[in-house]
């Protein structure tokens, strides 16, 4: 989906895209939390499991009924395999093109600004088990809620999360994109300032969330829930990292980094709140202080990007005649770079 609307937005709303698609599970966590404690108090815990699959199957059938974003390039039709090929032949090939678009993402790790941000994608999956499944856990047994009730703290924050993505994060998305064109910068600045924005507000709400007073607890989800949109700031903040070719090897790879994140999220929060019970106290928050310190870690390196545009030598001059005159910096018949910021204009 992600790669689906980049293919049709352009760089500078790119972030607001994808807070909006954003949204939409949003809309899900706002109203599923509520109403599957309604049902687990009403009937059975079972129902809305079964109701859950049954929107899931209806969702696999509006993802099939899309149509391609991104045609194919010259060089890809020519590859296809013909149609008159052997079936075993046809399943070959489209392994080797399986590794081939594999190896192809896995070398984008090589590119230094690209990898500090990919490093983020890290703690979106440990972030959505915490508030959700540990954060009832952690409620329940801390402060003897039931499971039923602790549940529709999940509809706090999901409303929260609808007010920051349909209205906070898009009107600071367009004030920091105003200041970026007036300082001449680039649009992934403004993507870079709301993507640490978000981690330093995440980070604390975690620490919050850690206390022992449930008033507090509450304060420091809604606090926590200002920093959700860290994950689709960071999948902007990359996509204007790649060329428009390799979005979808881009989405790929963030897929393949939060399928790791997600073999050790669950094992380890669920480690720290079997230990923080354990031990009782202020220890009970253990969870979301060890998440607070993974946070840290995972978003530092946000802290020291260089986007394009800012920060960044300028190119150096090839030999040529310049259109702008003798002595200049770039052959005839293209933009000069040297002028480029000052209305040079291609010929």
């Amino acid at each position: 989906m992600y790669s689906a609307v980049a293919d049709v937005t352009a760089d500078e709303d790119r972030a607001s895209a994808f807070l909006t698609l954003s949204f939409g599970g949003l809309v899900g966590e706002f109203i599923g939390p509520a109403i599957s404690s309604g049902l687990m108090q009403a009937t059975s815990p079972w129902l809305p499991y079964l109701l859950s699959f049954v929107f899931l199957f209806l969702a696999v059938g509006m993802l099939i009924c899309l149509p391609e974003t991104l045609p194919p390039t010259r060089k890809e039709v020519e590859e296809v395999e013909p149609a008159e090929d052997k079936a075993s032949h046809a399943v070959k090939w489209q392994l080797r093109e399986y590794a081939s678009q594999l190896k192809e993402s896995l070398e984008m790790l090589k590119q230094p600004g690209l990898a500090k941000v990919l490093v983020t994608f890290l703690a979106p999956v440990p972030v959505l088990i915490a508030m959700s499944q540990v954060l009832v856990q952690y409620v329940s047994k801390r402060f003897g809620w039931s499971l039923a009730s602790a549940g529709f703290l999940l509809s706090v924050r999901g409303t929260i999360n609808m007010l920051l993505l349909l209205l906070i994060l898009p009107g600071l998305s367009r004030a920091l994109l105003s200041r970026a064109a007036a300082k001449g910068q680039h649009a992934a600045a403004k993507d870079r300032a709301l993507a640490q924005l978000s981690a330093v507000v995440l980070t604390l709400g975690c620490l919050v969330i850690a206390s022992g007073s449930i008033a507090v607890v509450v304060a420091g989800l809604m606090v926590s829930t200002l920093g959700s949109g860290l994950a689709p700031i960071c999948r902007s903040l990359a996509a204007h990292l790649v060329s428009s070719d390799n979005t979808a090897k881009l989405q790929t790879l963030i897929g393949i980094i939060e399928a790791v994140s997600s073999l050790v999220a669950g094992p380890a929060l669920a480690g720290l709140l079997a230990a923080g019970m354990s031990r009782g106290g202020a220890w009970t928050g253990l969870p979301f202080l060890g998440l607070a310190a993974f946070l840290c870690l995972a978003t530092l390196p946000l802290f020291f990007l260089a986007v394009p545009g800012t920060g960044q030598a300028p190119a150096p001059a090839p030999a040529g005649p310049c259109v702008r005159g003798e002595g200049g910096c770039r052959s005839l018949g293209a933009q000069c770079p040297a002028h480029a910021d000052r209305g040079g204009s291609t010929v």
